[in-house]
């Protein structure tokens, strides 16, 4: 009898419920959290309360979202709602921690780093010659040793700015508009951002009102952003004086009670606000700026006409109101400008936190510095632990240093990334075209690395085929499909519409019609993946109430595949299968387009999608194809480089290339010129012809299958017709023949004429069908007069011991160009 196995949860999982519940936690103190990512914010307007933000902000974060070409989403500014909380930690990252905006919490934090100097100990022995550090100030002390000291602001007074306190004493400031990551969490690498212990002293600290103020002795250093010198000139002091000149509020209507200004509330939130309004200081300019400040602290809405009311109404603390002041018991419409514009100052407008890019980085080369010192400790225990035979020690200090450096990886990486504005240069004068690098196409002029190609058919066509015949060959490196010259490469094919049995088919079909030698088929063993979504689909977006969500474990596990994998082509089919946007959905589209570019970008692949076409177009001549052919959004082949279009013949295809009607159920065209930004439009398609593979494996209860194999396609000779090519092809070859270099009759030789032939028209040669095609084109050119064989003697110094050569030479005929009479076309309509 076997005892139950207990079930454990994966570290990860552990981690992300963790911080999770960290989240949770200080909602319920009443602390608002948001989610961020090794110290940089995942979300926007993090400095905002989410329910103080307006439906215009809404709207302008959306767009902001979308321009950057993100998936906006659903969730804006910190948040006070649980429900709202384990949503954002959810679609923002769930790797993220809970981070605390400085501004919201009405808190300052002092950080004192010990990167460059030793800021604690500076720190320290600043506070203990001025008094000493102030009972219930809570410090947090982090794995690198760096500590920060957290003080009450209720009328965030304080900015990130820093004054003099990061020169003498090697400290930051994380005020009105900075953050600091929730005590306790627990990063991916393993580390901590302090202990369960420091989260609730912190929590305590906050609910039961005991953090002291900053003291006055960093409140020197730092200097307050109230500050800032603003002259009479300043614009906004002018406006202030012109909005003056209207009609102000009434006291009531803005600091009754109830009202978005009460004044009731106001005191119990601000003691210094209470302290004004109950015991005012003799200096009644000082009180009106310190009244200023409390309004635009407690709300950035409040204006210049609700500061006039309130001191128009306490004219005993604030001053008397007169047409021109001359000393400090009175007061003017250029004083209350002047203060309002000041106290705005102080109380900074809240950006999106792009100003702080230079903290991030920062705090990245903190975190690169930090992954060394792990990676060096862990290798050195690894040396100890073996020295002591403790396999098993090592076993899992092992394991552990391949996390470190899979974490050391991606922080490099991210310090690394680069940005426009480092990318500007110079045109050189000596550039030379021939000394840059060939555009990497991996397969033809289809695929290139870097870069998103889209494949559009109408269903049932055969592009999913095509895709993954193409992917055979680019797997052993040997051309079935017309393609060219190309080497083999790692390809991964997903397929949500096909299950894994039907691509198997596929494959084996390929195999038995092209005759796959055993070496062949282990080369396609080895650098083919193959995927099928039919039992569990990759979905990379999602769309709901209005907004797409990315989903960005899903590409963060393609990219995986694509990393472990080696991968060089990667081919996703169809594109309606990866996400449920509205294909119509210009904006929308444009979300997942660019990510997809960005992950051909990032993962240098060549990316194929597979998309469908819209209605009827298949009824238009694939001359005629264009990208506009494309089901969906514009947006949708924007990002794209090339636009290939697969199509069943139409009745003017089909006289065009020569194609008999019996054939034509079965062939089908592939033309690169719907779009190709690189390289000019390959407009002459190439045809396939669907060959249907019979398979040995019936039963009692079923038939045995048939399977369609692609090959590539030749129209036959048709009676009448001059050579089963175009006339144009036909006269440059036949003209070679009145060239000095001789044109040779058998295939071995240098200038064979089937070589000539099949150059002519775009065929390889090399392939044993065209040559076949070519030898019967050649015996009709023979038969018809238009060449003839002859003998080219040896001649000149060693002609004794050279060979004759057989070569051809122009017959007595010449060919008459062609004529076709062309049936009218019907007329043909297109679904937008």
């Amino acid at each position: 009898m076997t005892s139950a196995t207990k079930k454990t949860r994966h570290p990860d999982d552990l981690r992300q419920s963790h911080n999770l519940s960290i989240g949770l936690r200080l909602i319920n103190a009443g602390i608002p959290v948001f989610v961020s990512l090794n110290k940089a914010s995942r979300i926007k307007r993090w400095q905002r309360l989410d329910t103080e933000l307006p439906r215009s902000e809404l709207e302008k974060v959306r767009n902001e979202y979308i321009a950057e070409g993100k998936a906006p989403l659903s969730i804006v500014g910190s948040t006070l709602d649980p429900k709202k909380w384990e949503r954002m930690h959810r679609i923002a990252h769930r790797d993220g921690t809970a981070s605390i905006c400085c501004g919201l919490s009405k808190i300052v934090v002092i950080d004192a780093d010990n990167k460059d100097r030793d800021g604690p100990a500076l720190l320290a022995a600043y506070l203990d010659q001025h008094g000493g550090t102030p009972d219930g100030t809570v410090i947090l002390t982090s794995q690198s040793g760096a500590k920060h000291y957290v003080f009450r602001d209720r009328e965030g007074k304080y900015r990130n700015s820093e004054g003099e306190i990061n020169r003498r004493l090697g400290c930051n400031v994380r005020g009105v508009a900075g953050q600091i990551v929730a005590p306790g969490s627990w990063r991916a690498d393993g580390k901590r951002y302090g202990t369960p212990d420091d989260l609730r002293r912190f929590i305590e600290a906050i609910t039961q009102d005991t953090l002291p103020e900053l003291p006055q002795c960093l409140a020197d250093l730092i200097g307050e952003a109230s500050s800032e010198v603003v002259s009479d000139s300043d614009p906004r002091v002018k406006a202030g004086i012109a909005e003056l000149k209207d009609e102000w509020p009434s006291f009531e209507e803005v600091f009754g009670n109830g009202q978005p200004l009460d004044l009731e509330r106001l005191k119990s939130g601000s003691d210094k606000f209470r302290s004004l309004m109950e015991d005012p200081r003799s200096d009644r300019s000082s009180n009106r700026l310190s009244a200023a400040s409390a309004l635009k602290g407690a709300s950035s809405r409040a204006t210049v006409r609700d500061f006039a009311a309130l001191c128009a109404e306490y004219p005993e603390i604030f001053g008397e109101l007169v047409d021109k002041a001359e000393g400090s018991g009175t007061y003017d419409h250029r004083n209350l400008a002047k203060d309002f514009v000041t106290a705005t100052a102080a109380n900074m407008p809240l950006s999106d936190g792009s100003a702080f890019g230079n903290v991030a980085e920062a705090e990245r080369e903190e975190a690169k510095a930090a992954s060394a010192v792990l990676i060096e400790h862990l290798e050195s225990a690894i040396v100890s632990a073996d020295l002591d035979g403790n396999t098993a020690l090592v076993e899992a200090l092992e394991a552990e240093l391949e996390k470190a450096k899979k974490a050391s990886s991606t922080t490099n990486n991210i310090a690394s990334e680069a940005h426009w504005y480092d990318n500007t240069i110079s045109i050189p004068a000596d550039l030379d075209i021939n000394k840059l690098p060939p555009r990497p196409y991996l397969y033809a002029k289809y695929l290139m690395r870097g870069h998103v190609t889209l494949l559009s058919a109408a269903g049932g066509v055969g592009k999913s085929a095509w895709t993954l015949d193409a992917a055979i060959d680019l797997a052993c490196g040997v051309d079935h499909l017309g393609a060219g010259e190309f080497k083999s490469r790692k390809v991964l094919v997903y397929n949500g519409e096909d299950d894994k049995d039907e691509m198997l088919r596929r494959v084996g079909a390929q195999f038995l019609h092209h005759e796959f030698s055993a070496e062949l088929r282990a080369m396609v063993r080895e650098n083919l993946t193959i995927i099928s979504g039919v039992e569990s689909s990759m979905r990379l977006a999602e769309y709901k109430d209005g907004r797409v969500m990315l989903k960005e474990k899903a590409f963060d596990k393609l990219a995986e595949i694509i990393e472990s994998r080696a991968i060089d082509v990667v081919i996703l089919d169809p594109l309606v299968a990866l996400h449920s946007i509205p294909e119509n959905a210009n904006s929308e589209m444009n979300v997942i387009m660019t990510r997809f570019k960005s992950l051909a970008a990032r993962r240098s692949v060549a990316l194929m999608i597979a998309h469908h076409d819209k209605k009827n177009v298949g009824s238009k001549s694939l001359e005629d194809a264009s990208q506009d052919d494309s089901r969906g959004a514009g947006t949708i082949t924007t990002p794209t480089r090339v636009v290939l279009s697969m199509r069943r013949l139409t009745r003017k295809d089909a006289q065009a290339w020569n194609v008999p009607p019996e054939d034509v159920p079965h062939v089908i065209a592939l033309s690169a010129g719907s779009k190709s930004n690189y390289s000019a439009r390959d407009v002459v398609p190439r045809l396939f012809r669907a060959h249907s593979v019979q398979a040995d494996n019936g039963t009692d209860e079923f038939a045995p299958d048939s399977t369609v194999a692609l090959a590539v396609y030749m129209p036959p000779k048709r009676e009448g017709a001059n050579d089963g090519v175009g006339d144009e092809a036909t006269l440059a070859v036949l003209a070679a023949l009145d060239g000095d270099e001789p044109v040779g009759v058998d295939s071995r030789h240098g200038r064979w004429l089937g070589r000539l032939l099949a150059d002519a028209v775009g065929w390889d040669a090399s392939q044993k069908h065209v040559r076949d095609s070519v030898k019967v084109i050649i015996d009709d050119w023979k038969r018809r007069g238009w060449i003839t064989e002859a003998v080219l003697e040896g001649g000149g110094k060693g002609a004794e011991r050279r060979k004759s050569v057989k070569v051809f030479k122009r017959g007595t005929s010449r060919p008459a160009p062609r004529t076709f009479d062309f049936g009218p076309v019907d007329d043909e309509s297109e679904e937008g």
